[in-house]
């Protein structure tokens, strides 16, 4: 603990910086009302991960005071900036605890931190202020059962209870978001790669440490799995519905993935900088160019700062091999889903670019037996073109996490004003109609149609969920009640309502269109005067009080459930 205490301390003014970097990234959803799909409903008191095998959320959101009954929106904002600060700061200590002081380790840090929190992907998955301080939380937890796992692998006979500890995280960070197996997997590459570089271990040695962690590894993957199948998975797989290979042939999955993969090589915005292949890259180079030096050294040693010890063959191969996983961890689940993964499920991306700029950065201060004034000429301009590359790529995603966070907010804006005129007009309608009262019905069988416009300024900018507004995202399925948009507008303080039965829904699929279908085609769209109207049909008894937000009423929603 005294050692964890120091190096914080030694840190201090790294931490600082780090902590500035957060809030001129992310610092704007402290001061916003505003809250996306998902976030709606447990602000209504609906759970949307239960038995999905997601439990871990539930824990870990009970833990953290964001539980069903107690969801507090800026709690959680305000959590979710402090944690995302944390996280990076998680990592550098799991790397500093379980190998050790470092030259050069608070530049490593601050590298780190810059690709892991200026990235557009938290921002995808911060938009899900319902779970986003607890997938942080797990992120730091994942940290946390590493130093446990490794800490037990120094000295088990004495520790060998670490690792209860360690299996216990697991099964609250496994079950919070998949992708956290393969974040936890990273990490526990880098620290093989950091063990490997101090220690100088023998191919055997390293076959052990893989071995040791691979089947601890496997053993807290196994439980959860037991877990969530036995009591958290009435509701389905999560993630099943999201593979590919289950409706593509297999040349068309492989040639999804290929393209994920190139676009995440090339300069894409909004996610993509182009650079990422360029760090990697780099890194290989210098390991490898390390370990080719390194082999050929007689005289051990145990500090980086000074001598390194020396690398058998086989161990250099491991070594390497294991530097291309890391660099190629991000596509791991391209490849197990088929193709390209949703933005905020990418969260692997900015922990790999980030642990690679780490040992980058490593690798540049490490002292070398080659000196001379060429050899120091290179080093110090090839850590010159890596913080230029870095400013670069800090910059595009700074530009894009903020105008993420502009869309998001001018959508909700747009959509909160949307709200309040369909609002004013049901009212209108409901009661100060001139042609009469309207049935008992008219309160609960509101039904909205179509989509509305959306007209985005250039500065808005798109994700797969950001720049929706709930008027435009609903079920896949058609039906009459559309959830999101009841959820926001009774967030927002409208006490609107709309009740179908199973009966009234198969009456809806089955004859609304053929009943209705030229009505509705004569009805005005939303802004036009007359966008909310009653109709009914006696002879079959259907009545709706209709309000239709857009012409393209017969499309099928698009949502992601």
């Amino acid at each position: 603990m005294n050692e964890l205490k120091n190096y914080l301390f030694r840190m201090r003014w790294f931490l600082v910086s780090v902590a500035a970097l957060t809030l001129m990234t992310h610092g704007s959803v402290l001061f916003t009302q505003r809250f996306g799909i998902d976030t709606d409903a447990i602000m209504n008191g609906i759970h949307n991960y239960d038995l999905i095998g997601r439990q871990g959320l539930i824990w870990l959101a009970k833990l953290l005071g964001l539980d069903l009954n107690w969801f507090n929106l800026y709690y959680a904002q305000v959590l979710t900036v402090l944690l995302l600060f944390l996280s990076p700061v998680a990592f550098a200590c799991l790397f500093r605890l379980t190998v050790g002081e470092e030259k050069g380790e608070g530049a490593a840090l601050l590298v780190l931190s810059v690709s892991y929190i200026v990235s557009p992907f938290w921002v995808s998955q911060i938009y899900f202020l319902n779970q986003s301080a607890q997938i942080l939380l797990a992120c730091i937890l994942t940290a946390a059962a590493i130093v446990l796992t490794e800490n037990a692998r120094k000295d088990l006979r004495h520790r060998w209870y670490f690792l209860f500890f360690a299996l216990l995280l697991m099964q609250a960070t496994f079950s919070c978001y998949q992708v956290l197996i393969m974040i936890y997997i990273t990490g526990v590459c880098t620290v093989f790669l950091l063990y490997s570089l101090r220690h100088g271990p023998s191919f055997r040695q390293q076959l052990g440490w893989i071995g040791f962690h691979a089947g601890i590894f496997t053993a807290g993957f196994l439980i959860d799995m037991a877990i969530s199948n036995l009591f958290f998975m009435e509701g389905g797989h999560y993630l099943s519905e999201q593979i590919a290979w289950t409706r593509v042939t297999v040349p068309e999955g492989l040639r999804r993935c290929m393209e994920a993969i190139v676009l995440s090589l090339k300069n894409t915005p909004p996610y993509y900088t182009g650079l990422y292949g360029v760090f990697c890259l780099l890194f290989l180079a210098l390991l490898l160019c390390h370990l080719t030096v390194r082999r050929a050294m007689k005289v051990p040693a145990d500090n980086l700062s000074e001598c390194p010890p020396a690398f058998g063959k086989g161990s250099c191969i491991l070594t390497m091999l294991s530097a291309l996983f890391l660099c190629s961890s991000p596509y791991v689940f391209v490849f197990l889903y088929g193709g390209e993964l949703l933005d905020r499920m990418q969260l692997v991306m900015p922990l790999s670019q980030g642990c690679v700029l780490y040992l980058t950065v490593l690798l540049l201060t490490y002292a070398q037996p080659l000196q001379g004034r060429i050899f120091s000429a290179v080093k110090k301009g090839l850590l010159l073109l890596l913080v230029l590359a870095v400013c670069k790529d800090t910059l595009s995603h700074l530009s894009f996490c903020h105008r993420f966070y502009y869309t998001d907010e001018w959508v909700f804006q747009y959509t909160s004003r949307i709200a309040e005129e369909i609002c004013q007009e049901i009212r209108t309608v409901q009661y100060d109609n001139a042609a009469g009262k309207l049935p008992e019905s008219a309160r609960d069988n509101i039904l909205f149609l179509g989509y509305p416009v959306i007209p985005y300024n250039n500065t808005c900018l798109g994700g797969h969920v950001i720049g929706h507004s709930a008027f435009n995202y609903d079920l896949t399925v058609r039906q009459p009640a559309r959830e999101r948009i009841l959820l926001f507008l009774q967030n927002m303080g409208y006490p609107v309502s709309a009740r179908f039965t199973e009966e009234e829904t198969v009456v809806f699929r089955q004859y609304f269109e053929s009943v209705f279908a030229d009505t509705i085609d004569s009805m005005p769209s939303y802004p036009s005067p007359g966008y909310v109207q009653w109709i009914s049909d006696k002879e079959s008894g259907q009545g709706y009080l209709v309000i239709k937000l857009g012409d393209d009423w017969r499309r099928q929603a698009s949502g992601d459930e």
